[in-house]
């Protein structure tokens, strides 16, 4: 669940990358679903607009909304 954001941390973005490509060739097969929890339009539509490099399913759920994403996941 996102409820603030206060921006990058430049010195997290190699160890970020290396587990983005991970999820994305090694486990990509195991990410059938994720549900993004989030009241920051911004970030909403970002999330929306990049799902198509994610692997599997993304949806995002509105604050609020956390066992709505939990079931959808899970279903």
């Amino acid at each position: 669940m996102l409820e603030s954001y206060e921006g990058l941390e430049w010195g997290a973005m190699p160890e970020d990358l290396k587990t983005g490509f991970r999820a994305w060739f090694r486990d990509h097969e195991s990410w059938r679903k994720m549900a993004f929890v989030t009241d920051l339009e911004w970030i909403a539509k970002a999330t929306r607009a990049f799902a198509w490099v994610a692997p599997g399913e993304l949806e995002v759920f509105p604050l609020g909304e956390e066992d709505a994403a939990r079931a959808w996941v899970a279903d």
